[in-house]
């Protein structure tokens, strides 16, 4: 299996890989599910089987039936991206998933995969881009606000802080690099 180095959106590549979602209902639909995996740093399968019973606007979390390893969770959104979500699911019942095609069939990552890889190309960014990345960059963001690893990897469902760890390590550490500027050689 082929590996390739951790790469992050910024807040301007994101931007545009979010305006790059064609106007129609299923550019919409990948749009939010893109802002949602950015928003709260889901994995693509996990957001995929999200149904409008396990969001909870008034806690501005979702709940995560079957994680990765079949746990439970519970994440917290972005404020932003859950007033989206709320204007996005007014017509959708609460059995069904919150994602799925225009004939009511749940989507598929293969779907997923191809329509952020056309965006990103369309929006002209260079770095490769997938759905995955979108869990980087939320962790990232996260992390240089402020956040404690400890909630990242909560956030993100991760049984090792050492697997949390690897997705800001390329960030490197806040407080060796403020020490290390501090340095003076005269």
């Amino acid at each position: 299996m082929k590996t390739y180095p951790i790469e992050i959106l910024t807040p301007d590549e994101l931007a545009l890989l979010l305006k790059a979602f064609p106007n129609t209902t299923a550019g919409r639909r990948d749009r939010m599910l893109v802002w949602l995996m950015y928003g709260t740093g889901i994995r693509c399968a996990e957001v995929l089987d999200i149904s409008k019973t396990n969001v909870d606007f008034s806690r501005n979390a979702i709940t995560i039936v079957r994680g990765k390893g079949g746990r439970r969770r519970v994440v917290g959104v972005v404020r932003e991206v859950m007033e989206a979500l709320r204007a996005w699911m007014p017509d959708i019942r609460p059995d069904e998933k919150i994602f799925q095609t225009a004939c009511g069939r749940p989507l598929i990552t293969s779907h997923v995969r191809r329509a952020i890889r056309r965006a990103g190309r369309k929006a002209g960014i260079v770095k490769r881009v997938h759905p995955h990345q979108c869990r980087h960059t939320f962790a990232a963001n996260a992390m240089t606000r402020g956040v404690d690893l400890r909630l990242i990897q909560r956030q993100l469902g991760h049984a090792n802080i050492a697997t949390t760890d690897t997705y800001v390590a390329h960030l490197g550490d806040p407080e060796v690099l403020t020490a290390m500027s501090q340095l003076s050689y005269s």
